[in-house]
C-alpha cells in the first residue's frame, strides 16, 4: 500500500524526507542497509532498527526467574462485583453454545 503514488514523490522530493526502515527476518539473509546503499530513493536516510531500537541483552538475562505472587490465580471477585461478569466452566459454555446452534 503506498500513500503516495511515484509521479507525487517525484515532484515533491524536496518537500519531503523519506526514512527507509527496511528489516527482514535474520533467515532471509538480507541486509535493510546493505540494499539500501544499492539502491534507494534520492535524499532519503536510513534508521538501523536493530542498531538503534534494539539494546543488547546477554542471556544470563533471559535466565532469571520471574517473580511471581505468592498466591496465583484468576480473583474474579472483581469481575463478578463491578462488571457483573460471572464466567461458567468451559463444559458449561460450551453446552450452551451448541444449544443455539440447534
Amino acid at each position: 500500500m503506498s500513500l503516495v503514488n511515484t509521479n507525487w514523490l517525484e515532484n515533491n522530493l524536496n518537500n519531503v524526507k523519506i526514512i527507509d526502515c527496511s528489516w527482514h527476518m535474520p533467515q532471509t539473509n538480507r541486509n535493510g542497509f546493505e540494499e539500501f546503499k544499492e539502491q534507494h530513493i534520492p535524499n532519503s536516510s536510513f534508521f538501523d532498527l536493530d542498531k538503534n531500537l534494539i539494546k543488547p541483552i546477554s542471556s544470563t538475562i533471559l535466565n532469571q526467574t520471574a517473580l511471581r505472587p505468592a498466591k496465583t490465580g484468576f480473583d474474579l471477585l472483581k469481575t463478578n462485583n463491578e462488571l457483573g461478569f460471572y464466567p461458567k466452566s468451559f463444559k458449561e459454555d460450551l453446552k450452551k453454545f451448541k444449544e443455539k446452534l440447534v
